[in-house]
């Protein structure tokens, strides 16, 4: 199903997190599951804690900042793809990400799944629809706006309180642009 699952080990990942919040989360031994001001920040911490869980040492040069445009997660997603011992997977932690990255890939030539898998967060309406569809987290959309909206009226309301955290759960949804790793 997931990445690890299917063998592979060499797991990059293309975030827009801030280069501080990038350099503890790889160096801490011990990670909060939600740490994380952002949500891309808490995708970084999952995929420490999955790579640690595994057994697989997290290298730092696997993951690489994406920005918040489109044009830099390409250029981040090209890097990572061009560096001497290519990742076999990459993650992305948005669906902008996603799509620089499948830029990357394709600009590069090389065929996903069969070379590079990618799997995205986010289930965007044209996730399902380029080739290969691609495999992603998805997210209750609906149902944040909903609770975010909840607790937003509960704080009017009720004069201010504390602020209020709440994890929902994700999906992931399995298409085709992730397989085993290229022997």
């Amino acid at each position: 199903s997931g990445l690890i699952a299917r063998g592979h080990r060499r797991i990059g990942m293309v975030s827009g997190v801030r280069p501080r919040v990038l350099a503890r989360a790889l160096q801490q031994d011990s990670l909060d599951p939600v740490a994380g001001e952002t949500p891309s920040e808490g995708r970084l911490v999952g995929y420490c804690h999955a790579l640690r869980d595994a057994g697989i040492p997290i290298d730092p040069a696997l993951v690489v900042d994406g920005g918040f445009h489109r044009g830099q997660a390409h250029a981040a997603a090209r890097r990572l793809l061009e560096s001497p011992e290519r990742p076999t997977a990459i993650v992305t932690t948005d669906s902008l990400h996603t799509l620089g990255a499948l830029q990357a890939i394709r600009d590069l030539g090389l065929r996903c799944p069969e070379e590079i898998s990618l799997l995205g967060f986010d289930d965007a309406d044209w996730a399902s629809l380029v080739e290969p569809p691609i495999t992603v987290v998805s997210q209750p959309a609906y149902d944040i706006g909903a609770r975010a909206a909840e607790f937003l009226l509960s704080r009017i309301t009720d004069g201010g309180g504390e602020p209020r955290s709440v994890q929902l759960p994700t999906t992931l949804i399995e298409r085709a642009s992730v397989a085993a790793p290229p022997h």
